[in-house]
């Protein structure tokens, strides 16, 4: 996240051993993977599909 974790004053030189923050939480992709973005869109694929035959009747004067 880009937070400081351990620094030396300005103009020292020296190197700084510090400890890793601890991992951040599994994403939704990294547990699902590509399976994930394919389910949903297959489920939108037949949302599609199934109101096909409910259509609007068309408008004309």
């Amino acid at each position: 996240y880009g937070r400081i974790r351990a620094s030396l004053a300005l103009g020292v030189r020296g190197a700084l051993d510090s400890p890793l923050p601890a991992p951040a939480p599994r994403t939704v992709f990294s547990r699902l993977g590509d399976a994930g973005a394919l389910a949903l869109l297959m489920s939108a694929a037949l949302l599609v599909l199934a109101m096909g035959g409910a259509r609007r009747p068309s408008a004309r004067a």
